[in-house]
């Protein structure tokens, strides 16, 4: 982006004498719709944005990344293999009648019933006959581990699993409206028929232009202080810049110290807010590729990489990172990879025999800013310091996932986003098998501690088998090397106060005050 073209933009049409309307509504450009508004097909999309303010599960996470209780409270049984969840007595769709432990039977049946149309079953695979239910094996719902009494609904888990109520955290675990996926199935999740128990209800959708939100009166929490969020959907980020310029909109998601810079010559008021989230960039390894498969190079490349001259690069306040689990979460460790040392690159380079000398690599990334900037600079690291020139492979992003498995290249840039506090996920990426493990890598010794861990009672002996787990990543193997912890910046205008992004990246509508 270039500071003319958004001053010019600016200077005319404030020429033409455009002014702001003002409505008491809180106006945001995003990037993208939801597929849908049902909730159980949730799988981590930007649309979760719109449905995180509109429902709400069981339990919730809060700012400081502990696990509270949201639509019900829970007890588990002295072998932990049985959670009881007690719905509040307050807890109300939008249409006044009560959230009943049968909607929560409704919603789970659904997403195991489909696992196909509804991504995220396996989080329930661990409940008593759930995955024989959802692959065929079992035809009688009734005989999985789940019933309900009162205001109550008992799970039952085959192992121990100390995390399942933060899986009810999670969009597509959220309950549903019984009576409307039985009587207008559907037409259960279209706007004017669907009923929500979150802060806020869906009033309108115009595909592709906006959606807007009413706060729901009828809502369990503290009433949200904004009436209405109009959600503006804007792909192109030079033109979501231009709105929040234009006084079209109250807030500029991932905002540049350009554009504070812009905003700046062009006079107009703002403020920043910054949050730290718990999203890292990292730089992965293909350990089956001819180059990247030898330990000492990946060893030469880790020692080359100066992250605070990346950070810098990179223009985003993005922090740098000597960890594979972010700063802020349990099981941060930045002991393990290698440090910033020219010298040291040298030398295990030096170590190589000429046949496993490469006078090119390839970098994956994809194709936006500052990805592509970022595998540039490290690129030229490598090309000054080892000789090693790099090719860039920018792939567009929806074709990247794809890319990144199909594992044509030696070096591959890329980000891990928390969906909830739990530091496991950053590493299970590296299981063998797993859909995010783009890197070749498998291990029979990680798969084992990663199940171990997954299964520990204790959180102390789940952090200690993660950490030794992360020196085999980061250290032992060097699988891949973390660069950058994502630091978001929201610019506003002076008339907004209390909009907050949580470390999970996730907006809450609820908080805004116009």
């Amino acid at each position: 982006m270039t500071l003319l073209p958004l001053l010019s933009v600016f200077a005319a049409t404030a020429l033409a004498g455009l002014s702001t309307v003002d409505v008491p509504e809180f106006r945001l450009a995003v990037p993208a719709e939801p597929l849908s508004l049902d909730w159980n097909q949730a799988s981590g999309s930007s649309g979760e944005l719109v449905l995180e303010n509109i429902m709400e599960g069981l339990a919730r996470v809060g700012d400081d990344l502990q696990l509270r209780p949201g639509l019900a409270s829970w007890s588990a049984s002295a072998d932990g293999k049985t959670y009881v969840f007690t719905l509040k007595e307050e807890a109300r769709w939008s249409d006044g009648s009560r959230v009943t432990p049968t909607d929560i039977l409704t919603s789970w049946r659904r997403v195991l019933a489909n696992p196909e149309r509804f991504p995220q079953a396996s989080l329930l695979f661990g409940v008593v006959g759930a995955r024989d239910f959802s692959e065929g094996r079992l035809k009688d719902f009734s005989l999985v581990g789940l019933s309900a009494q009162g205001s109550t609904i008992k799970v039952q888990l085959t192992t121990v699993d100390p995390a399942f109520p933060l899986y009810t955290a999670q969009a597509a675990l959220f309950p549903v409206p019984t009576k409307l996926i039985e009587s207008k199935p559907e037409h259960a999740f279209e706007v004017g028929t669907l009923i929500t128990a979150g802060p806020y209800v869906p009033r309108s959708w115009s595909k592709g232009k906006e959606i807007v939100l009413e706060r729901n009166p009828r809502y369990y929490g503290r009433p949200p202080k904004a009436q209405r969020v109009r959600l503006i959907l804007e792909a192109n980020p030079d033109k979501q810049r231009q709105m929040f310029m234009l006084g079209q909109t109250d807030a500029l998601l991932g905002a540049t110290p350009a554009d504070e810079l812009v905003l700046k010559l062009a006079d107009k008021a703002f403020s920043p807010l910054q949050f730290r989230t718990l999203t890292t960039v990292v730089l992965g390894f293909n350990t089956r590729s001819p180059w990247t498969k030898e330990l000492t190079l990946r060893r030469a490349v880790a020692h080359a990489l100066d992250r605070t001259r990346l950070a810098s690069r990179a223009d985003r306040g993005w922090v740098p990172l000597s960890s594979l689990i972010p700063a802020g979460m349990v099981g941060f460790d930045g002991s393990f990879t290698p440090p910033f040392s020219p010298d040291q690159a040298r030398a295990l380079y030096s170590l190589l025999p000429p046949s496993n000398r490469p006078g090119q690599i390839t970098i994956l990334c994809e194709d936006q800013t500052p990805y592509r900037e970022i595998a540039s600079d490290v690129a030229l690291f490598l090309e000054r310091l080892l000789g090693v020139k790099g090719r860039i492979n920018a792939v567009a992003s929806e074709d990247f996932p794809s890319e990144a498995r199909a594992q044509n290249f030696d070096l591959v840039l890329g980000s891990r986003r928390a969906e909830d506090p739990q530091p496991l996920p950053f590493l299970e990426a590296f299981r063998t098998g797993h859909p995010a493990n783009w890197f070749g890598f498998s291990s029979l010794e990680v798969d084992r501690l990663l199940t171990a861990a997954r299964l520990a009672t204790a959180p102390a002996q789940a952090l200690e088998t993660l950490r030794v787990v992360h020196k085999i990543i980061a250290r032992d193997q060097v699988v891949a090397a973390p660069l950058f912890q994502r630091t978001e910046t929201i610019l506003i205008s002076p008339a907004v106060r209390g909009l907050m992004m949580s470390p999970l990246h996730r907006v809450y509508f609820s908080t805004v005050e116009m």
